[in-house]
């Protein structure tokens, strides 16, 4: 039909239409585009403000609600981040923060939204992130909790929130 081929962030605005509370916002990064993307938009002064600006632009003209920034992860070399990719990723979202409520005030729109995907791995944590200043930054933080189970490097399987201890194992739980 005519409407799945619509692309999918313009079918999301039905939701909307439902919904007038509901927040779209534009995700960017992902574990696909590792550290290569976010090293050079982190790099200088000069390369975050382009980024800040041509996302804000980007946002503004398909009416996203803000910006989830995705990188998997700063820190982590083994994924391509730069030595000081900590410290590039804090100025990020400091900058980000900066940027959204000064474009807000001059344009009179609603403030848009500033969100991050972050590691649940401690080691990746004390790698890549300034906690106490994304905290204070970011209106909304997603930890990636299906790292604790599930990977190749888990002997078992394991619900993120389960009703029941691993003790119950093959019991009929059915009603």
């Amino acid at each position: 039909t005519y409407v799945n081929k619509m692309p999918m962030y313009i079918r999301l605005y039905g939701l909307k239409r439902r919904n007038s509370l509901l927040k779209i916002l534009l995700a960017v990064g992902g574990w696909s585009m590792q550290s290569r993307g976010f090293n050079l938009a982190t790099r200088t002064h000069e390369n975050r403000t382009r980024f800040i600006n041509n996302t804000l632009e980007f946002i503004r003209e398909w009416n996203f609600d803000g910006v989830d920034l995705d990188w998997e992860f700063p820190g982590d070399q083994t994924r391509g981040a730069d030595l000081n990719s900590k410290e590039n990723f804090d100025l990020l979202i400091t900058e980000f923060r900066k940027a959204i409520n000064i474009e807000a005030e001059l344009s009179g729109k609603r403030r848009l939204l500033i969100t991050s995907a972050v590691a649940a791995d401690p080691g990746k944590i004390n790698a890549g992130y300034v906690v106490a200043n994304l905290c204070e930054q970011l209106d909304y933080i997603s930890v990636m909790t299906y790292d604790y189970h599930g990977g190749t490097w888990d002997e078992n399987t394991g619900l993120n929130s389960p009703l029941y201890s691993r003790m119950v194992e093959s019991e009929d739980l059915s009603p």
